[in-house]
């Protein structure tokens, strides 16, 4: 799962935490328990304390196929202070393909 943000300005940004959770399971609380962290260290802002925008990506390779996820995205700020962006439901369904017969004429 390739997951995509982008930013309008980073005055105040030291950068992001990327959390996922499976759906259905969570109630979707910023504190639950049910939430996993997928960066290892902070995702640091391309320009912290910059008024320029930045566009980022985070590929979850541990996604499973035929899976229901939710992504959480926060934003840490210069003075460490949190803020939950948002977050969103994905299925993650891998790419199939279809053999389709070739007619004889």
């Amino acid at each position: 799962v390739l997951v995509a943000w982008e930013t309008v300005s980073e005055t105040n940004s030291a950068g992001f935490n990327l959390y996922r959770a499976d759906g259905g399971v969570l109630t979707l609380a910023e504190d639950s328990a049910g939430w996993t962290r997928l960066n290892a260290a902070l995702i640091p802002s391309a320009a912290p304390g910059s008024g320029a925008g930045h566009a980022y990506t985070w590929l979850d390779a541990t996604a499973m196929p035929n899976a229901n996820y939710v992504y959480r995205l926060d934003a840490v700020a210069l003075d460490g202070t949190v803020e939950v962006l948002g977050r969103v439901d994905v299925v993650y369904r891998p790419p199939q393909r279809r053999w389709l017969p070739f007619a004889q004429r």
